[in-house]
């Protein structure tokens, strides 16, 4: 305990002598109140980023970054709500009582005199990531609450998303792009609603992270099954739409049927591979909307097949043999490619690389795990 208050009086040092502070990542630390107080003032026309993995947290420590003017992004990774500590206090008479332990008087005093009124304090950032949090919802809702208009880009992966997206559609007008992780609680009925009333640009909606398939309140119909409903609600805004999650040709051609007028940019990423068939499908499409500009297949593989003397052969039929690979003709590409200017491919996984980015790791899943037992990794 003593080389953890040591700790953080170097760090709170070190942040108070700082002059151009425009990074802050914490990994496993305890982020104390005069700490939020003191990089908040310190770094009030720098910080660009608050980046924190492990870490417990409450809404009152992260309201400090009003004060920042420049913040940009805020990632949380696996973090955890912040209890009070307690002291165990003799009363005199035998009996003891508990008592919440003030980890500093002063800095908390000025710490709670700034977040009274914390729920209207704005946090300026632009970008917020939630990845495998363990929080309360009244936590989630007061920090999106303190982002409210200025948050144009949010990232969710296996967390309270039920309770995320009523947030965002309460507080967050102006949320441009979505990326979600589809979770155990995300209810389709919340979704649908919140989506139809929004002005999003952009939505990517995966499945192979958490492992869930089926929305809450729909356990009988599969996500892919339900891709036709699901574009129903997608608003005249929203121009750009990746599906990581497995959908079937006839599933996708259902719901472009239903779309003409929607989307200039389409990704599809699938485990299994995609062949000529869904390249055959998407350029009837782009041929009829004339809208779409970019197509990007999986961020697995993209292979491509086929010579002058077998243009009529289908890369369905040529790679059989490899399931779990994309494999499109030339005659097809060459096809699409009258219709849609860009087809391309990439190996970027928006929902986990720009965190590796961030915390500059390899894998965010072995990220802050040590000692940790293996079942409660698991969990996250």
């Amino acid at each position: 305990q003593n080389n953890e208050r040591n700790e953080v009086r170097q760090l709170y040092r070190l942040v108070a002598v700082q002059k151009n502070l425009k990074h802050f990542t914490a990994r496993r630390f305890e982020l104390w109140p005069n700490l939020m107080v003191t990089l908040a003032e310190t770094a009030v026309n720098t910080l660009k980023t608050f980046n924190v993995s492990g870490v417990p947290i409450d809404s009152t420590l992260i309201a400090e970054l009003s004060k920042c003017n420049v913040l940009e992004v805020l990632s949380f990774v696996r973090c955890m709500e912040k209890k009070a500590e307690v002291t165990i206090l003799s009363s005199g008479k035998g009996k003891t009582r508990g008592k919440r332990k003030d980890n500093n008087n002063r800095a908390e005093g000025r710490l709670m005199s700034t977040t009274l009124s914390s729920m209207s304090s704005i946090i300026r950032a632009k970008r917020l990531y939630f990845y495998k949090n363990k929080l309360e919802p009244g936590t989630l809702k007061a920090l999106l609450k303190m982002l409210g208009k200025n948050i144009e880009k949010l990232t969710v992966v296996n967390n309270n998303t039920e309770t995320i997206i009523k947030a965002i559609r309460k507080y967050c007008p102006y949320l441009k792009v979505f990326i979600l992780q589809i979770y155990s609680d995300t209810r389709f009925s919340t979704f649908s609603e919140w989506i139809a009333g929004s002005k999003l640009q952009t939505l990517i909606l995966g499945t192979l992270i958490s492992n869930v398939n089926k929305f809450a309140d729909r356990p009988d119909t599969s996500i892919c099954e339900m891709l036709a409903e699901m574009g129903n609600y997608f608003p005249l805004s929203l121009k750009c739409v990746d599906f990581d999650f497995e959908i079937s040709p006839s599933q996708l051609e259902l719901f472009l049927t239903r779309s003409n007028y929607v989307f200039e940019e389409l990704g599809l990423h699938q485990a299994l591979g995609l062949d000529d068939k869904y390249l055959r499908i998407i350029k009837t499409h782009a041929k009829l909307s004339r809208c779409l500009t970019e197509l990007t297949f999986d961020r697995v593989y993209w292979i491509t097949g086929g010579d002058e003397h077998a243009d009529e052969t289908d890369s369905d039929v040529i790679d059989e043999d490899k399931p779990d690979r994309s494999y499109f003709s030339n005659k097809s590409l060459l096809d699409a490619e009258k219709y849609i200017p860009t087809i391309t491919s990439t190996s970027i996984d928006p929902f986990t690389d720009p965190l590796k980015y961030i915390f500059k790791v390899h894998d965010i899943d072995e990220m802050d795990t040590e000692g940790m037992e293996r079942d409660g990794i698991e969990k996250w």
